[in-house]
């Protein structure tokens, strides 16, 4: 008996295919204009050419995540500015670490398409 994949798991019950809706800002989904979806072929040679360059979303996305990631690098370091001109103790400075992980993940989400 194989051991089912709990990530895969999870990830196809939060974003199950074929429900016309798209992954946007990397967490959160939107509706999906069917008209604007291409046509069989069209989807094929997409799927064919992400296999080749080992991407999973579009140019879209991979935009809007730089543009989410780089507000999100700016927030974090007038965060550190503050907590460094208040000068908080060491422990509060580490408050940075959440935002300055999702800024890079999102930096880095863009420039690989993954």
């Amino acid at each position: 008996m194989a051991l089912e994949d709990p990530v895969s798991s999870l990830f196809s019950t939060l974003f199950p295919g074929g429900s016309n809706r798209q992954i946007f800002f990397g967490v959160l989904q939107r509706e999906v204009d069917p008209t604007a979806v291409p046509d069989a072929a069209e989807r094929a040679r997409l799927r064919e050419q992400a296999a080749v360059d080992l991407t999973n979303i579009d140019a879209a996305e991979r935009e809007r995540r730089r543009v989410a990631g780089g507000a999100l690098a700016v927030g974090t370091a007038a965060l550190a500015v503050g907590l460094l001109a208040s000068e908080a103790s060491a422990l509060a400075r580490l408050a940075i670490a959440p935002p300055l992980f999702l800024s890079y993940g999102y930096l880095r989400s863009a420039q690989e398409g993954l």
